[in-house]
């Protein structure tokens, strides 16, 4: 469960994320909150938690997400508005049980052509971005209730 890598965080304790995550390991919590802890990047000890099934990491500065996502498999729910991520990673793909994904307040300028590999995917927030226009690939979301 160790990293010999420190996070970086402007947060002023990291020993209170390092608890976040070590929790979540321990008492295999299916959810993680992370938001609003000024990181800059996710911690690689986030993917070692195979077994989440929600991430929270919004209100951060992340500019991108690690291609170490694709370990999350059962995540069900991954939230990531209010931070600055350009683009979304292509091992996005790999979380075929996302139900809900969050993106608003960052700065996307297009949603993936493979998007709609997400076939679980029913709701997507992807308002306040740089997006001009939709994807067509949003369309083979057969799933989608809605997208914001």
């Amino acid at each position: 469960m160790e990293s010999n890598r420190p996070v970086q965080s402007h947060h002023r304790d990291n020993t209170t994320i390092f608890k976040k995550i070590r929790h979540a390991h321990d008492t295999l919590s299916p959810s993680l909150y992370l938001n609003f802890c000024n990181l800059e990047e996710i911690p690689e000890t986030v993917f070692l938690l195979e077994h989440l099934e929600h991430l929270d990491l919004r209100g951060n500065r992340i500019t991108c997400i690690p291609p170490g996502i694709e370990k999350l498999t059962r995540l069900k729910g991954l939230y990531l508005s209010q931070n600055q991520i350009r683009e979304l990673p292509p091992q996005l793909n790999a979380l075929n049980q996302l139900r809900v994904l969050k993106l608003e307040s960052n700065q996307l300028i297009e949603l993936p052509g493979d998007i709609g590999k997400l076939v679980n995917l029913r709701f997507l927030y992807a308002g306040d971005n740089h997006i001009a226009g939709v994807s067509p690939a949003v369309f083979d979301l057969k799933n989608l209730k809605g997208l914001y």
